[in-house]
C-alpha cells in the first residue's frame, strides 16, 4: 500500500508548484516577447505565429522526452532548472539577435526555409530546457510522495501561464524592451532556484546568492536593446525607439542622413516622400476643392505632403502609436501646420464606425500590396462600405500602390483583378493611375474632368519622378495595359476569404523556395511517426494536440483579421488557451462531469465539432461587440477539452511515472507543433479559413469514432 504523505504549505510540493507556476509565467512571456521581436527583425506576417508555435511545441516535447532517461530524480538537483530556464531565455532572445545578423544580413527573411531555420535556432535554445524542467518536477515530487503529481505540475504550470498573458496585456508598455523584461525574469527565475535550496545556511553562502542575484538586476539596466540594434546596424548610429504593442520602429543616422527601421526593413526619409508624393497628388489634383483629407493605416511621409495643400485639413488615424509618433517625427512645420492635423490612435474599424463624424473629400488607404492580414483587413468589401460611407458625394478613395511593371506576374495580376473588384463591389466609378505606382482612385459619383489633363501638373509637383521619365503617351499606355488585365471577374477580399493575402504570399517569388512535395513528405512522416510511436490513450492525445494547435493557430490568425492587434492580445489569448488548459485537466483530475477517461473518445468527437463550426460561426459575429467573448470563449473551450484529454490519457497510460508524463506530455505536444505547422503553412494560404476548420474537425472525429469501442 503507498505511503502517501500529505504536503503542507512548506512542503516540497508545495516549492516544486511554485517553480512551475514561474515557469508557466516566464514560458508564455518569453514566447510573446520572441514573436513581437520576430516581426520586428525580420519580413515575416502573422503565419510565423504557426511556424513559431509548431517549434516552440516540439522543442518543449523533445526535452521532456529527454528528461525521463536522468536518473535518480533527486530533490537537491531541482534548483538548477530554474537557472538554467532564466539564462536560455536571455540567451534566446540574444540568437534571435545573432540569427539576424548572421542568416539574414538584408533583413530580409521572406523565403519559407529562412522562417524555418530562424525559429528553429531561436526556439530550441529555450524550449529544450524548459521541457526538460517540466518531466523533472513531475518525476522527482511524484516519486517523493509516492503519488503522481503530473496533473499538479502541469495546472501550476499553466496558471502561471494565465497571469503572465493578463498582465501583458494590461500594462504591455512595461514589456516592450524585450531586454530588460527577459532580464526581469532571469531575476524572478534566481529568486526561485534560491527558493528551492532554502533555507541557505552559511554567510559565505548567503553572501554569494544575494551578490548573484543582485548582479542580475544590474542586467535590467544595462543597454542591451540599444546594443542589440546597433549590432543590427553597423555603421548606423541608432538615434532613437518608438515602441509599441503592435511593433518598433528605431531611428537612425548615417552620415547625416536620417533614416528609419521598422519590420526587417531600412528606409530613408528621400525614399519615404518619393513613394509618399506619386501615391497623394493624382487624387488630391483630381478632386476639384479638397478640404479634409483621411489616412488610413498610410505610409510614412503622407501627411508632409499633403500639408504643402493650403486650408486641407489631415486626420492620420491609426492603432500603432509607433506609426504615428514617426509621422510627427517627419513634419517640418510649426503651430499653423500642426493646427491642420489631427493624430488618433484608433483602430481604423472602430474609428469610422462609431467615432468619426466628419465627411471627407479624399481618403487615402495603405499602399502597397497588403503583406499580412493586419493589413488585409483593410481591404475588403466590408470595410469599403464603411469609408464609403464617410466620403462627400464627390469624395474620392484612394488605395494600391503596387510597383507597375510590364510584365507581371500572374500573381500580381490577380492582385491587381481582387483589389479592383473588390472596391468596384462599393464604388461604382473607378480611375486607373498607372505611373510608377498603380493606384485606384474610385468615386460614388462619376468623375468628370479628363484625367489626361491633369497629368502635367501631377508630375511637375512630383519632385522626385524624372519629368521626362512618364511622358503622356507612357503613362496613357501604361494605364491601358492595366485596364485590360483587371476586365476580369474574379472573387472578392473578405474577412473568411483573405484572397489578397494568399496572392500576396505566392507572389513573393521567393517565399516558397522549398518544394512543397517536401513539406508534404515531412509533414506525412512525422504524423505516421507519431501514431506509430504513441499507442492507444497516447494516441488519441496525439492527434486531439493536432486539432488543439492548428484551431489555436487558426483563431489567432481570425482574431487579427477582424481585431488586427494580435501582438498584444496574443498574451492575453495564450493565456486563456492556458487558463482552459488547466481547468481541462483540474475537471479531469477530479472526474468532473464526462472529464474522465471512460469519456475520451467522447472528448474527441466534442472537440471535432467544434473546430467545425467555429469559423462560420465567427464570421457571424465579425464587426459586433461580442466577437472577442466568443473568441476567448473558444479558445477556452478547446483547450478545456485539451486539458481533459490529456489528464485521461495520463490516466489511462501505464508504465512508470517519468515514462507516462514524458509520452503523453511529448504526445500532446507534438500533435500540437504539427497541427500549427500545417495550420500556417498549408491549411491557411491553401484552403482558406473556413475549409481549414473543417479539415481540422474531420482528423479528431475520425479518431473520436474509432476509438468509441476501445473505452
Amino acid at each position: 500500500m503507498l505511503n502517501i504523505i500529505k504536503p503542507n504549505p512548506s512542503s516540497s510540493l508545495f516549492k516544486g508548484r511554485t517553480a512551475t507556476f514561474v515557469s508557466g509565467f516566464s514560458m508564455l512571456m518569453v514566447q510573446v516577447i520572441l514573436l513581437r521581436e520576430l516581426s520586428s527583425l525580420f519580413v515575416v506576417n502573422e503565419l510565423i505565429v504557426g511556424v513559431f508555435l509548431s517549434f516552440w511545441m516540439l522543442f518543449s516535447g523533445a526535452g521532456a522526452l529527454f528528461a525521463r532517461f536522468f536518473k535518480g530524480f533527486r530533490w537537491t538537483y531541482s534548483a538548477v532548472f530554474p537557472l538554467v530556464s532564466g539564462f536560455a531565455a536571455l540567451l534566446s532572445l540574444w540568437s534571435l539577435y545573432l540569427a539576424r545578423f548572421w542568416m539574414a544580413g538584408n533583413g530580409f527573411s521572406e523565403s519559407i526555409s529562412d522562417w524555418l531555420l530562424i525559429t528553429a535556432f531561436v526556439t530550441f535554445v529555450y524550449c529544450f530546457p524548459a521541457g526538460m524542467m517540466f518531466t523533472w518536477f513531475s518525476a522527482s515530487l511524484s516519486y517523493r510522495y509516492s503519488e503522481r503529481q503530473t496533473e499538479r505540475i502541469y495546472i501550476s504550470e499553466q496558471w502561471g501561464s494565465l497571469l503572465a498573458g493578463v498582465l501583458f496585456y494590461m500594462i504591455p508598455v512595461f514589456w516592450l524592451n524585450a531586454f530588460s523584461a527577459i532580464s526581469l525574469l532571469l531575476v524572478l527565475n534566481a529568486l526561485v532556484a534560491l527558493f528551492l535550496v532554502a533555507p541557505v545556511n552559511g554567510g559565505v553562502k548567503r553572501g554569494l546568492a544575494v551578490a548573484g542575484v543582485l548582479l542580475l538586476v544590474v542586467l535590467i539596466f544595462l543597454p542591451q536593446y540599444r546594443a542589440g540594434r546597433q549590432m543590427i546596424f553597423g555603421d548606423r548610429n541608432v538615434t532613437g525607439t518608438f515602441f509599441s504593442s503592435h511593433g518598433t520602429i528605431d531611428v537612425w543616422e548615417d552620415n547625416e542622413k536620417e533614416g528609419y527601421f521598422s519590420g526587417g526593413r531600412f528606409f530613408t526619409d528621400s525614399a519615404v516622400f518619393a513613394e509618399a508624393e506619386e501615391q497623394l497628388h493624382p487624387a488630391l489634383m483630381l478632386h476639384p476643392s479638397p478640404r479634409h483629407l483621411l489616412l488610413v493605416n498610410a505610409g510614412p511621409g503622407l501627411v508632409s505632403e499633403a500639408l504643402k495643400y493650403d486650408d486641407l485639413h489631415i486626420d492620420f488615424v491609426s492603432a500603432d502609436q509607433s506609426r504615428l509618433s514617426l509621422e510627427k517625427r517627419l513634419l517640418e512645420g510649426g503651430k499653423e501646420t500642426m493646427e491642420r492635423v489631427r493624430f488618433i490612435k484608433s483602430d481604423p474599424h472602430r474609428f469610422l464606425k462609431h467615432h468619426s463624424d466628419t465627411l471627407y473629400d479624399v481618403i487615402l488607404l495603405g499602399g502597397g500590396v497588403p503583406e499580412n492580414l493586419a493589413s488585409t483587413r483593410f481591404y475588403t468589401n466590408d470595410f469599403f462600405l464603411l469609408i464609403s460611407g464617410k466620403l462627400n458625394a464627390d469624395g474620392l478613395f484612394v488605395t494600391g500602390g503596387v510597383d507597375y511593371a510590364s510584365t507581371l506576374s500572374d500573381s500580381g495580376k490577380q492582385i491587381l483583378m481582387v483589389l479592383e473588384e473588390t472596391v468596384s463591389d462599393v464604388f461604382p466609378f473607378l480611375r486607373v493611375w498607372a505611373g510608377e505606382k498603380i493606384i485606384f482612385i474610385s468615386s460614388k459619383e462619376q468623375i468628370l474632368p479628363d484625367w489626361y489633363e491633369l497629368h502635367t501638373d501631377v508630375i511637375s509637383n512630383n519632385k522626385y519622378v524624372n519629368k521626362e521619365m512618364l511622358p503622356l503617351h507612357v503613362l496613357k499606355t501604361q494605364m491601358e495595359e492595366v485596364e485590360k488585365v483587371i476586365d476580369k471577374d474574379v472573387r472578392l477580399n473578405t474577412r473568411v476569404s483573405p484572397v489578397l493575402f494568399q496572392l500576396a504570399l505566392r507572389d513573393m517569388s521567393d517565399f516558397w523556395d522549398v518544394k512543397l512535395s517536401w513539406f508534404a513528405i515531412v509533414i506525412g512522416v512525422m504524423f505516421v511517426a507519431g501514431l506509430l510511436l504513441f499507442r492507444k490513450s497516447a494516441r488519441g492525445v496525439f492527434l486531439s494536440g493536432v486539432v488543439l494547435g492548428g484551431m489555436q493557430v487558426l483563431l489567432l490568425l481570425y482574431w487579427q483579421l477582424v481585431m488586427g492587434n494580435l501582438f498584444r492580445a496574443t498574451g492575453l489569448l495564450f493565456s486563456f488557451f492556458m487558463a482552459g488548459l488547466a481547468m481541462g485537466a483540474l475537471l479531469g483530475h477530479r472526474k468532473v462531469w464526462f472529464f474522465r477517461a471512460h469519456y475520451f473518445p467522447v472528448l474527441l468527437i466534442a472537440m471535432s465539432l467544434l473546430a467545425v463550426l467555429t469559423v462560420p460561426f465567427l464570421d457571424s459575429l465579425a464587426g459586433v461587440w461580442l466577437f472577442p467573448v466568443v473568441v476567448f470563449l473558444l479558445v477556452f473551450s478547446f483547450s478545456v477539452l485539451g486539458g481533459a484529454v490529456f489528464v485521461s490519457g495520463l490516466s489511462l497510460h501505464k508504465g512508470r511515472f517519468e515514462q507516462s508524463a514524458a509520452f503523453i506530455y511529448m504526445g500532446d505536444v507534438a500533435g500540437g507543433a504539427i497541427g500549427s505547422f500545417l495550420m500556417a503553412i498549408f491549411l491557411v494560404p491553401f484552403a482558406g479559413l473556413v475549409n481549414s476548420g473543417y479539415l481540422m474537425g474531420l482528423t479528431v472525429l475520425i479518431a473520436g469514432l474509432l476509438m468509441l469501442k476501445k473505452f
